[in-house]
């Protein structure tokens, strides 16, 4: 676990939006092997990849083929901002989404980073930029964070655990209809095809059931 090699093969965004300091700074923290494993690199060593994989719907093909001219920026209609921290607050991550018409909604990863010291001012400003976005988050799992949004005047709406895996099968089962679209990111796509996220979105579908797939003549035609 302490070689940065083993590192980019678990965590491909490793060196372009994941800063290699963070996933460092992780490893040095780490108390218990198992919780890094799962926190940072998405393995659960004692679930057979068979299982895991069985339970990560994504459609990744269906997500390469929505990517095009749909940044999350200016004005956006309908704009929501989600924060992500990782446990025992070593990084966070922000990703922002926005309405592009009455059937497709745009996604986009805005920034991951060592810490959260800089997530309430980064937050604010994004906030402000996209025309007052809605702020979520899982106040239980942002514990660092809340004092220091409240503090720069950043409201934000608190989703628990159920909603959160009711969201999570929601972008998959949209992302496999063609709902989802985005602006090209490569390097969330090979993050997004490497099996560790595989085990990833699947430790996600754990908490509720697994989305049912569409049609590929659903989906959207570029």
């Amino acid at each position: 676990m302490s070689d940065p090699r083993t590192w980019q093969q678990a965590v491909p965004a490793m060196g372009t939006w994941i800063d290699p300091s963070t996933v460092e700074e992780q490893v040095a923290r780490a108390l218990d092997r198992d919780e890094l494993l799962a926190e940072r690199f998405a393995v659960w060593p004692s679930r057979p990849d068979a299982v895991v994989e069985s339970l990560s719907d994504l459609d990744l093909q269906a997500w390469i083929d929505a990517a095009g001219p749909h940044p999350v920026d200016g004005t956006a209609p309908g704009a929501v901002i989600a924060i992500a921290v990782s446990r025992g607050g070593g990084s966070a991550t922000i990703a922002a989404g926005r309405r592009v018409d009455s059937e497709h909604i745009a996604v986009e990863h805005k920034k991951t980073g060592a810490g959260t010291l800089w997530v309430a001012a980064y937050v604010k400003k994004l906030k402000a930029e996209l025309g007052d976005a809605l702020v979520v988050l899982d106040a239980k799992n942002a514990t660092a964070i809340v004092a220091s949004l409240q503090g720069v005047g950043v409201k934000f709406m608190s989703m628990n655990l159920d909603e959160i895996a009711a969201a999570h099968a929601l972008f998959i089962e949209h992302t496999n209809a063609g709902a989802i679209v985005h602006r090209d990111q490569p390097e969330v796509t090979a993050s997004s095809s490497s099996p560790a996220c595989a085990h990833s979105r699947a430790a996600a579908g754990r908490r509720g059931k697994p989305p049912k797939r569409r049609s590929p003549s659903r989906r959207r035609r570029q």
